[in-house]
């Protein structure tokens, strides 16, 4: 044997298993505190548009919002999209959504929006999204 081969010590056996699980477990350090989700603060009180995971149109106002994206809608109204009629809007009132059911969400144009022949438009509803 060569002489790097001799100071080693002997293998383990292939069965055996360290004590040691994982690192070390976590200092807990004091953070300041952030509002959660920043780019929302700017929606607050604003009208907003928001699509829903199963394809549901809703518009309101934001009133709050928390960490995990839930958000509180006040003068909801959802959006029945029907290729056969056109859009019919139904009220909702004080609304909360859960965050993980939102697709999208943004500010709603309010001149723009009603610019906009709803009554007359009949167009196809938004499918559901598949995640694969």
């Amino acid at each position: 044997m060569s002489e790097p081969e001799q100071d080693r010590a002997p293998a383990r056996p292939p069965s055996f298993r360290s004590r040691d699980t994982g690192p070390p477990p976590r200092v807990a350090v004091a953070r300041r505190w952030r509002p959660p989700l920043p780019a929302m603060q700017a929606f607050v009180d604003q009208p907003v548009l928001l699509i829903c995971q199963d394809g549901r149109v809703i518009t309101g106002t934001l009133c709050g919002y928390d960490s995990g994206g839930n958000v509180v809608l006040s003068s909801c109204v959802e959006r029945l999209f029907s290729e056969e009629a056109p859009m019919e809007e139904v009220p909702l009132g004080v609304y909360v959504l859960r965050g993980d059911s939102i697709a999208v969400l943004g500010l709603l144009d309010v001149e723009r929006d009603k610019a906009v022949p709803w009554s007359t438009q009949a167009v196809a509803p938004i499918p559901m999204i598949r995640h694969f």
